[in-house]
């Protein structure tokens, strides 16, 4: 992991907030999710952490393709049958 300076983290922070106005688009977070990403988290086999998991039953809930540079986080979308890809 690099590590940046003050000013490098700010830079690639305001990027990201460029292309986040243009690309992204909220979803929102529903109790569901919330309650199928608990039920993720317990499901110790996929080794998943709460935030990962509302991400991952999001992608569930909607059809989305997760997206991901998290191996553990790609490998328990495939053993759920989520779409993911893992950028170069």
């Amino acid at each position: 992991m690099a590590l940046l300076t003050l000013e490098g983290a700010q830079a690639k922070l305001a990027d990201f907030e460029r292309w986040s106005d243009i690309v992204a688009r909220p979803l929102p977070i529903l109790t569901t999710d919330i309650a199928a990403a608990t039920a993720l988290v317990r499901r110790f086999e996929l080794k998943l952490r709460l935030p990962d998991a509302t991400h991952l039953a999001v992608c569930q809930r909607r059809g989305l393709t997760l997206a991901t540079l998290d191996d553990q986080l790609a490998n328990a979308a495939r053993a759920l049958g989520v779409a993911h890809i893992v950028p170069a």
